[in-house]
């Protein structure tokens, strides 16, 4: 029988074999929490920050307490948000800019502009408004960021 040093002490064959089958054990039950974590939080993200938070702790929660059970629940997990995200997203109002809009950080035409939007681009319609100075605001998804747009400059569709 011989003996490895392994992280600061010596080890025979046997403890070394069975502290790298717990290593891997563990380098495995980490990946499990990591993969539904990630996909569901990913998925959410398509929708709205809730819905990433909602899938990323969902996720965690699966991951951590039915390792072994992680993939079939996983895809249950999934379908179930591509099924709610599905409805979110035919209940969202689609809107296209009518010319290059300033993609603002509050409603009001002396905020921040975070970007600007190019003519045509379609943004998403979160649900808030504001009128500020007898301009209406709307609260819109742009490229995964959430700012306010001028209604004026929004075209239905």
């Amino acid at each position: 029988m011989g003996f490895r040093w392994y992280k600061g002490r010596f080890l025979s064959d046997w403890e070394y074999s069975s502290v790298l089958k717990q290593e891997s054990i563990d380098f495995w039950f980490s990946f499990g929490l990591l993969i539904p974590t990630v996909i569901l939080g990913l998925i959410g993200y398509n929708y709205s920050t809730f819905a990433m938070w909602t899938g990323i702790i969902i996720g965690l929660i699966l991951g951590i307490f039915l390792n072994r059970l992680m993939i079939i629940l996983g895809v249950i997990g999934i379908i179930v948000l591509i099924i709610i995200g599905v409805k979110s997203s035919k209940s969202k109002k689609h809107y296209f800019t009518n010319t290059k809009v300033n993609f603002r950080i509050n409603p009001s035409t002396t905020a921040e502009i975070k970007s600007i939007i190019k003519a045509g681009d379609e943004v998403f319609f979160l649900g808030d408004s504001v009128v500020n100075n007898d301009n209406i605001w709307y609260k819109v998804s742009y490229n995964y960021q959430d700012g306010w747009v001028n209604k004026k400059l929004l075209i239905e569709k």
